[in-house]
């Protein structure tokens, strides 16, 4: 892998192909769910209002996880909090753009359960494509490997562990299993599902996949052998568990699904 990570440089200003990838990711997701949102008969304004809560939540919610996750890192090297290099998490997006989602569709009396479900597809499809960037950039890469598919980088501005070893091109497979994601929601989704369960079921797949693949992924231990990530992942499942708990419970006293 010899790309230059760089897609552009002005001055001391760089912007890398992780970045430029995962705000087309985020455009995708987004043209996805305004564009089902839209055939449901939702109106541009209540459209706009709620990405104008979800976009900037979302980028804070990625940036304060990564920070979390290197707390040793960004406590000796304060400095590099500022810096775009490696910066943004995923798990943090999912957790700030959901609930910035979640009150902005309350607050407009939109159905939640589905409008989630509609973001879904678009959500697999958005991850697919920025994962290309990590894939670029040498982000994420998983332990050495002789598999022909293996990535050795070339390039000095790349962030693969070394350049030394060829690796697991873990990027990629987190590509496909969106990819895979992406088509099998499309494929679901016209079935006489309750609302808000094809946003369940993403947020199922993409948490398995991610507990899954970490395992061929090299990233810092946490405890009990997992990373962060994993742990994150395992959460999500715990939380989504207890809220269809609390759905159903509400249902059988009465209330409406929403």
């Amino acid at each position: 892998m010899s790309i230059d990570p760089i897609a552009l440089a002005i001055g001391s200003l760089s912007v890398r192909w992780l970045t430029v990838f995962w705000l087309l990711g985020g455009c995708v997701a987004a043209g996805w769910w305004c564009s089902a949102a839209r055939r449901q008969g939702i109106d541009r304004e209540s459209l706009v209002y709620v990405l104008s809560w979800v976009a900037p939540a979302a980028l804070v919610g990625a940036r304060v996880f990564h920070l979390l996750s290197s707390p040793e890192h960004y406590l000796l090297q304060p400095a590099d909090a500022l810096s775009t290099r490696g910066s943004l998490a995923l798990w943090g997006a999912i957790a700030g753009g959901s609930l910035a989602g979640l009150y902005a569709l309350r607050a407009r009396r939109l159905s939640v359960g589905r409008l989630l479900d509609l973001a879904a597809p678009g959500l697999a499809l958005g991850e697919a494509v920025g994962r290309i960037g990590c894939l670029i950039d040498g982000s994420n890469l998983g332990p050495p490997t002789t598999l022909p598919w293996a990535v050795l980088y070339t390039h000095p501005l790349a962030q693969p562990p070394d350049f030394v070893m060829p690796r697991h091109p873990t990027p990629a497979y987190h590509a496909l299993a969106a990819l895979s994601t992406f088509v099998l929601l499309v494929l679901v989704r016209r079935h006489a599902f309750g609302p808000g369960a094809i946003f369940a079921l993403w947020l199922v797949l993409h948490a398995c996949t991610r507990f899954a693949l970490g395992f061929v992924r090299v990233e810092p231990i946490l405890v009990l052998g997992l990373q962060i990530s994993q742990l994150w992942a395992l959460v999500a499942l715990a939380l989504l568990g207890f809220g269809i708990i609390r759905r159903r419970r509400a249902t059988s006293r009465g209330g409406g699904p929403d």
